[in-house]
């Protein structure tokens, strides 16, 4: 007895103490959308050079940070907050810069949203009043508002308004002062330490070794040269590389700095290292002797692919937390035209095995050889338009008026999951009865994040809060009672892992992702016939599992699966002003043996759809609106 509540008790500890880890940094607007054009800057560029200062700083303090953008791409707002709740992040900062019509405002002001919980508040709160002490600029203090970052999310979320970019005079040369910005990061850092109850200090620790380089950085530091000495440009401190492992150390306030390091008989060389309050960052400093290092260049050992690993002992790896660890991203937003969706059919030299390992997968389950062992032909590359279709929503009604959002219709039809705003409840209803009244079914972090149903409507399958395109999920009954981890449907297992889409089966592990993008929430069709997930920039990807041939449908969000044989596929498309959804509607593709065929089903007027679900035989649609109200529908043949 005492065993099993122990292990009750750890299983909900364990979220608590992970919950310090993951920070989701929101660099606002970017690529076509520029936000707040005024005094020589663009609000797009200072926001991702906070965020990327903001990410490393978090990095060098022991936090995971994710980006929602590192480069000038633009993302939609949607994409944004799903990104980070495919990702189980614990918080997200938006960052972002103010500007108003008439006489420039000054000042500083930090939100959350209008319904926040009190944690959400804490952070608001603490990142306000570390921005006043960090810049000094009028406090306008902490507000709310609904924006989509702030309410789409499934975690305390803020968004931070730092000063204002039409101020020239004043808020735009903090804004526009590589310094200033570095200490608007540091400020968001103390505050998420601080929110976390963490004591954060006023300093950092730059530390490292000097070490003859080979040519290969420091994946070979075997060679010390203690006795170098080592100097932080910016201050002018100095420290000898000590004892045998040629040590050195420097205690510094949060910031970017220049370490030279030089020795007699070497060239002297130098590396940039971001030091973080409270942390340590590893900035090691490789020297090429002087001797036959004529075609070797002055900076030929600075950060040469190097700096991989983290150890804090004697072998003195480095953290490299400012290095991109991913793919690049493609630019543009790709939002596409409001009479439908490109959809372009692609794949690389991988799709084939990518078909084949799917089919053995199946084959093997299934216990047929042939099937396991087929040859599928791909079908070579195109580019096709997609075609008109000949369905309509039919007689739509309000099934329910409140703040919900992503409603999941069960197989039959005759019941809907549905989740509060922040995804921290999940609400049943059976639709079937004369008056359906709504219950809660689960409650807990998360529990509303893309659930799903078991092939018999019986069972209702939860994601992991931490983990949930990675982790098997567990499910519940229909009265909320935990029944344990769910079986796989199929042999194969898809998952999202460090921003890509893997699948393990049978004959071993395979990327499905085409590269040049960060993906997220992959999910199986219920027959297992298709595959759908999401690139942060380029939208939504089908692969069709029989052949592993790709197809890009570009801009959309929130897929679903319905229809006979997986026949069918709805999503939402939006369109925003880099602050909240405008405008946006739901779109239908027809699924068949050649190309997707997708067509608009509603236009966005006068209201925003979002959030399609469908009945397995496809003839069911539920939805939601903007003003949270919860809709049940028909999806029929267009009536002549």
């Amino acid at each position: 007895m005492c065993m099993r509540v122990f292990f009750v008790l750890w299983m909900v500890a364990l979220p608590a103490a992970l919950s310090a880890q993951t920070i989701c940094v929101d660099p606002g607007h970017g690529g076509d959308d520029p936000g707040a054009v005024s005094c020589g800057l663009n609000e797009k560029d200072i926001n991702l050079d906070t965020g990327l200062r903001l990410r490393d700083l978090l990095q060098g303090a022991g936090f995971t940070a994710l980006m929602t953008r590192d480069t000038d791409v633009f993302i939609p707002l949607a994409g944004r907050a799903d990104y980070a709740n495919s990702n189980g992040a614990d918080r997200f900062v938006s960052i972002h810069a103010n500007a108003n019509d008439g006489t420039p405002a000054t000042g500083t002001e930090t939100y959350c949203a209008t319904n926040a919980a009190s944690n959400a508040i804490d952070l608001r709160d603490k990142i306000q009043a570390e921005m006043i002490i960090a810049w000094g600029l009028a406090d306008r203090g902490g507000k709310t508002a609904n924006f989509t970052v702030l309410t789409a999310t499934a975690m305390p979320a803020t968004l931070s308004e730092m000063g204002f970019v039409n101020n020239c005079a004043v808020d735009a040369t903090y804004l526009s002062s590589p310094e200033h910005l570095q200490e608007a990061a540091a400020a968001h850092l103390r505050a998420i330490q601080l929110h976390y109850g963490q004591n954060p200090t006023d300093t950092g620790t730059a530390r490292g070794a000097v070490f003859e380089d080979q040519g290969q950085g420091a994946d070979d530091m075997s060679i010390r040269l203690a006795g170098a000495q080592v100097i932080v440009l910016e201050t002018e401190d100095s420290a000898l590389a000590e004892g045998v492992e040629a040590l050195w150390s420097f205690t510094l306030p949060p910031g970017a700095y220049t370490l030279q390091a030089s020795l007699v008989g070497y060239q002297t060389n130098s590396r940039n290292c971001q030091v973080a309050a409270n942390a340590t960052a590893w900035c090691s400093v490789g020297l090429f002797p002087e001797q036959g290092q004529e075609d070797a260049g002055v900076d030929a050992g600075v950060d040469a692919g190097a700096d991989a690993g983290v150890d804090a002992g004697a072998d003195a790896g480095e953290d490299d937390a400012g290095q991109e660890d991913g793919d690049g991203t493609d630019g543009g937003h790709g939002m596409e035209p409001e009479d439908g969706c490109d959809c372009a059919s692609g794949g690389g030299s991988s799709s084939l095995l990518v078909g084949m390992m799917l089919l053995a997968g199946l084959g093997f389950w299934a216990g047929r050889r042939r099937l396991a062992i087929a040859a599928i032909f791909f079908a070579s590359l195109t580019s096709i338009q997609a075609k008109a279709g000949d369905l309509e929503i039919q007689d739509a009604t309000p099934l329910r008026k409140g703040a919900f959002t992503a409603p999941v219709l069960s197989p039959d039809g005759r019941q809907l999951l549905f989740a509060s705003p922040g995804l921290d409840a999940l609400f049943l209803v059976r639709l079937d009865d004369e008056k359906p009244q709504p219950r809660l079914l689960a409650r807990g972090p998360r529990v509303g994040f893309k659930p799903a149903w078991s092939a018999d409507g019986r069972r209702v399958v939860l994601r992991d809060p931490k983990r949930p395109f990675a982790a098997k999920p567990s499910w519940i009954d229909l009265n909320g009672e935990q029944l344990g981890q769910a079986p796989l449907a199929w042999p194969l297992r898809v998952e999202q892992v460090d921003d890509a889409i893997w699948m393990v089966g049978p004959l071993g592990r395979q990327r499905l992702d085409p590269g040049r993008d960060r993906y997220f929430a992959p999910r199986l069709s219920p027959h297992g016939r298709y595959l759908i997930f999401e690139g942060l920039v380029s939208g939504l990807h089908l692969l069709r599992i029989k052949d592993g041939r790709l197809f890009s449908l570009g801009a959309g969000h929130h897929p679903a699966f319905g229809g006979p044989d997986d026949g069918l596929l709805v999503f939402d498309q939006s369109r925003d002003d880099g602050h909240r959804i405008m405008a946006g509607g739901l779109f239908v593709c027809s699924l068949s043996d050649t190309d997707p065929s997708c067509q608009p089903l509603t236009h966005g007027t006068p209201s925003i759809e979002q959030h399609p679900s469908l009945s397995a035989d496809g003839l069911r649609l539920s939805y939601v609106t903007e003003d949270g109200q919860l809709w049940l529908a028909r999806l029929a043949k267009t009536r002549k």
